[in-house]
């Protein structure tokens, strides 16, 4: 996976000074050759803007891939959705560029505040971070209800962290599902995907 993100990511890059140059040779045309400096310059500047903002956003994938505890879990996917933050208001003198970077941003820090509620309450409820131990507890648990005909009951401590890693773990797939747009929570990317370049937008 983290070969395909590192793979995808050199296209995003590559596709970067093709439109640099199409859009300097038009101003060329249009312009004459001071503006097509001008316009070199700027392209320029935002084509290292926009490199180093792709491969921070590449680096924050790859780490998610890679992450195993809740905390690095939500360092890497912030790391990973600020690059796409700037990005979406890369060309700051369109309007609706810059509105819909707001946009995003607004929705992508709701969904990451989802997430944080959900690995908090995860924590607090069980005292772990660690993935292996939270799926040692969801196991142990599926062990004892498969034994609950033969009198065997939980605690009401272990039914509280059980309800509250229940809770969290739903919260965290919802944060999940609003970060990707996935149905039903999907209704607010068309607006953001629309107003932004579609360079931004791949």
């Amino acid at each position: 996976m983290e070969s395909f993100v590192l793979f995808i990511g050199s296209f995003i890059l590559i596709a970067w000074p093709i439109q640099k140059n199409i859009t300097s040779n038009f101003t060329d045309r249009l312009s004459g050759a001071i503006n097509l400096i001008t316009a070199s310059n700027n392209h320029n500047s935002k084509s290292e803007d926009y490199s180093l903002i792709v491969l921070f956003s590449t680096l924050g994938s790859c780490l998610l891939i890679s992450c195993f505890d809740l905390v690095s879990l939500y360092i890497c996917l912030e790391l990973q959705s600020f690059g796409v933050y700037v990005l979406s208001t890369l060309y700051k003198e369109s309007e609706t560029s810059t509105k819909a970077g707001l946009k995003y941003f607004l929705l992508g820090a709701l969904s990451s505040c989802i997430i944080l509620l959900g690995c908090g309450l995860i924590y607090s409820y069980t005292g772990l971070t660690n993935f292996e131990s939270i799926y040692s507890i969801i196991s142990t648990y599926n062990s004892i209800s498969c034994f609950n005909n033969y009198g065997i009951e939980l605690t009401d401590n272990a039914s509280a962290a059980i309800q509250g890693l229940t809770l969290g773990l739903v919260l965290i797939f919802i944060g999940f599902l609003f970060k990707i747009a996935a149905a039903p929570l999907h209704n607010w990317s068309p607006d953001v995907y629309s107003e932004v370049p579609t360079m931004v937008t791949t």
